[in-house]
Formats: structure tokens, C-alpha cells, sequence
């Protein structure tokens, strides 16, 4: 039998198996389909790394270390076992940085980017799964906002690029400098961490324009797109929504505080801004003070903080940035309705008031949940990773609050670890990328469906 008369035969097996995947997919949930892309994500960024072209010289990575780092870029962490800079050739770090782009974008954004420059119309399972990754509430102007974030994308991280390229052309070179560049632009916009310095940014803490063009990279990128989108437009609308209103102001209430701890406990610190000279401290402070919000570079060593600089960053990690933006954390607009949930409950009152707006019932019951499961999550691993692990137990919430926030900043432990914790923190990187009530519904979806349909008596408990 010919082999053009087999492909014939089985051309019908083909079609019906891509029609049963179809319907697979289309009856599956958002949420669920999201964790499935991101974890397809790093699976195939795992097989990418594990290649022996990915390094610079024999012997290749093991899996748990491919799959370590592949996780890592897909979550926009920027934890790693290996030296990106030094340890991957060229094309592993480029798989690093196409993993980064993807996993800042987000999985379902840049597979809907891609099929708009194929020239193929997004349909409603589409913009549904959109409206999910993107935190929106309306499925109207997803598409629009889709184009905008990519617009955006390229060009702020062009001109990060460009920036970068000028403070470092001396020291590298035109072709060098033209791509180091390039590398830490995405990874600042993406929020990932990732460097190829193999001391962060440490050896620039005295350069101006490598600090603020970083910082202003991974701030814009933690933004969120909608309130980017928001704040193009403010000029003519004159208006900005009650998200973006909270967003911002969160947002300067942690950066002011948090600047205010890192300048008192660290400006006679020897092991980090104690030996600069005020001007280079008052910017290494700034960035000590916003990076923690997810972005994972470091200007001084971060093991060498004080223990109530580490305390404050673990917080900072906790609640990260904001819904819909490239970095992870149960997100400041969270941490806002929870302070406000707690003032209405001490003043007796059950509507939730902010900025002048009554919030929808059950938005407090969401967001403690929210906050709730994050926590039991990152006591979990770090109860498991204290059991296994012969190391500081400090080291090791903050190594899992990190993972979780995708941030990336450690106290040096991460080579140390067991292939067991790095397999915990690897899960723990994905859930924090794609939230932990998302994770548990795409998990338990049919339990969930099927108490919906009960109703049990009420009675009291008593509560304090």
C-alpha cells in the first residue's frame, strides 16, 4: 500500500482526534486552561533547557534545573540554580527571554497576539479566556486592550533597551551592549529578574541611568495594562476609575514606607548602603525599596539587610503589584480592600466604602480569600522545605514568599536546595503566577459546581 493512500486513511483518525481536543478545550474552564498553558509553557521551555545547546559546555542541565529555571521565566520570578550569564549559551538564554515575554504577557495574551498577526478573527472563547488573564471585569474592549499592551510592550521596552545600551556601549561594545541591553529591558518590563551579570545589578549601584531606567521598567511593567491604558487617555477623559485610583495610591503609600524603613535601617548598614557616599545611597535606597514588589534585581546584597528590611520585604512580596500587570502577589488592590474590610468591621458598618465608592458584596469575602489562601499555600511549602532542609528557616520563608510573589530576591540559598524543594518552589512560582483561588477552581471545579447546588441551615458561631 502506498504511503499516499495510508495518509488518506488515516487523514480521518487525525480529523477526529483534533475535533474531540477541540471540544475538550472548549468545555473546559478559563481558569483551568490557564494553569494548562502555563504549565505546557514550562514544560516546553523544561525540554528547550534540557538540550545541549543550551549550555556553554558539556555537562547539560539536569531536569530539575531546566525545569527549575524554565518555570522561573515562565512566572517572571527570576530564581535560578544556574548562571544565566555565564552557564547558558545563546540560545538557552533566549529561550529564558521568549519565556519571559510569553510569561509577562501572559500565555492566553500572547497566543491571542500571535493569532491577530496571523490575520484570524478572536472569538468568544477567546476573549473569554482574555478577560480572565487580564483581570477585567467586561468582556468588551479586551481586544482593544490586547493591542494596546502590545504596543505598549514593544515600545517601552525599546527605549529601555536603547537606555541600557548607552550606559553600557563603553564597557561592552556596540554588539554586546546592543543586547545585554535588550535581555534586562524585557526582563525589568516583565518583572522577571533575570541578569546575565551573575551579580545582579550590584556593580551599577553608583550609575544613575542603569538604576532608574530598571526601576522605571519594572515599575511601569507592574503598573497593569488596563491602568497604563488609563492613564494614556487621562488627558482627554479627564477621569480615572476607582481601580486605578487604588492602584496608584497603593502603590505610593508602599513605595513611601517602605523607602522610609530601608533608609533608616540600612544607611549605617556596612554590608549595603553604608560605605556609599548620600546621593548614591538615597538611589540604591529607592531601588531596595520598589524592587521587592516583585522585580528580583538587587543593588545591594540582600542577604546582607537588616532583619527589619527583610521583614518589610516579605510583605512587599506578599502583596506585590497589580491585577493584570507582568508581576504576581495577591496584588495591592487586595491588600487595599482587606484594610478596608477590617475599618468597616470595626466600625460596625457591613457596606465597603473606598475613594468615595461603595464596593459590590462580596468583594471583602474574595479578597480575604484571596489572602487567605496565599498564606496557608506559602506556610505549607516553607513547613516542608523547614523539615527537609538543614538551612535558616528565615532563608527559607523568604526564598518561598519570594517564589510565590515572583520575585526572584533570595538570601542565597537556592543551589542549596534539594530537587524536592526546588520541585515545591517550581509549583509555587506557577500558582503565584497565576493566583492561588484561580489554581484551586481550575482544580476542584466539579466539587465546587456541585455544593453550588446546596443549601445548608444557618446557625451562629462565635467569633474573637
Amino acid at each position: 500500500m502506498s504511503t499516499s493512500r495510508l495518509s488518506e486513511e488515516a487523514a480521518p483518525a487525525y480529523e477526529s482526534l483534533w475535533a474531540r481536543l477541540s471540544r475538550r478545550l472548549s468545555a473546559t474552564s478559563p481558569g483551568r486552561l490557564l494553569v494548562v498553558g502555563y504549565a505546557g509553557l514550562a514544560a516546553l521551555g523544561t525540554v528547550l533547557l534540557s538540550l545541549p545547546v543550551a549550555v556553554r559546555e558539556p555537562p547539560g542541565l539536569r531536569f530539575v534545573e531546566a525545569l527549575f529555571t524554565a518555570a522561573s521565566a515562565v512566572a517572571v520570578t527570576g530564581l535560578t540554580v544556574v548562571d544565566v550569564g555565564h552557564r547558558l549559551s545563546l540560545f538557552g538564554q533566549l529561550v529564558v527571554l521568549g519565556l519571559v515575554q510569553l510569561g509577562g504577557l501572559g500565555v492566553m495574551t500572547g497566543s491571542t497576539l500571535l493569532a491577530l498577526l496571523a490575520g484570524r478573527r478572536i472569538g468568544l472563547r477567546g476573549r473569554l479566556l482574555l478577560k480572565e488573564e487580564l483581570h477585567q471585569d467586561y468582556l468588551s474592549g479586551v481586544v482593544r486592550l490586547l493591542r494596546m499592551i502590545a504596543g505598549v510592550t514593544l515600545a517601552v521596552e525599546a527605549v529601555g533597551a536603547a537606555l541600557l545600551f548607552v550606559a553600557w556601549q563603553g564597557a561592552l561594545g556596540t554588539g554586546q551592549a546592543l543586547y545585554y541591553g535588550l535581555f534586562h529591558a524585557v526582563s525589568a518590563f516583565n518583572n522577571a529578574g533575570f541578569d546575565l551579570w551573575g551579580r545582579s545589578l550590584r556593580d551599577f549601584a553608583g550609575d544613575p541611568l542603569v538604576v532608574l531606567t530598571v526601576a522605571g521598567l519594572f515599575i511601569v511593567g507592574g503598573i497593569g495594562f488596563s491602568v497604563l491604558a488609563e492613564l494614556f487617555s487621562w488627558p482627554a477623559q479627564r477621569r480615572l476609575s476607582l481601580h486605578t485610583r487604588v492602584v496608584l495610591g497603593t502603590a505610593g503609600v508602599l513605595v513611601a514606607g517602605s523607602l522610609l524603613v530601608v533608609l533608616a535601617a540600612e544607611w549605617t548598614n556596612p554590608g549595603t548602603l553604608g560605605p556609599m557616599p548620600w546621593p548614591q545611597k538615597l538611589l540604591a535606597a529607592l531601588f531596595t525599596a520598589t524592587t521587592p514588589r516583585t522585580a528580583g534585581f538587587e543593588v545591594v546584597p540582600t542577604a546582607m539587610l537588616r532583619p527589619v528590611t527583610l521583614f518589610v520585604m516579605l510583605f512587599l512580596m506578599l502583596v506585590g503589584v497589580s491585577p493584570g500587570s507582568t508581576g504576581g502577589g495577591i496584588k495591592t488592590t487586595t491588600a487595599a480592600v482587606i484594610l478596608v474590610g477590617i475599618r468597616a468591621a470595626l466600625a460596625g458598618r457591613e457596606e465597603l466604602v473606598l475613594m468615595g465608592r461603595r464596593l459590590p458584596r462580596g468583594t471583602f469575602a474574595r479578597a480575604v480569600a484571596l489572602a487567605a489562601m496565599a498564606i496557608l499555600w506559602i506556610a505549607m511549602v516553607a513547613g516542608v522545605l523547614m523539615t527537609v532542609e538543614p538551612l535558616d528557616a528565615t532563608a527559607i520563608l523568604f526564598e518561598v514568599v519570594s517564589a510565590f510573589g515572583t520575585v526572584g530576591l533570595s538570601l542565597g540559598i537556592t543551589a542549596e536546595l534539594s530537587d524536592l524543594s526546588l520541585l515545591l518552589l517550581a509549583i509555587t512560582m506557577v500558582v503565584g503566577k497565576v493566583g492561588p483561588v484561580t489554581f484551586a477552581v481550575a482544580l476542584a471545579r466539579r466539587a465546587a459546581a456541585r455544593a453550588a447546588h446546596v443549601r445548608y441551615p444557618e446557625e451562629r458561631i462565635g467569633l474573637g
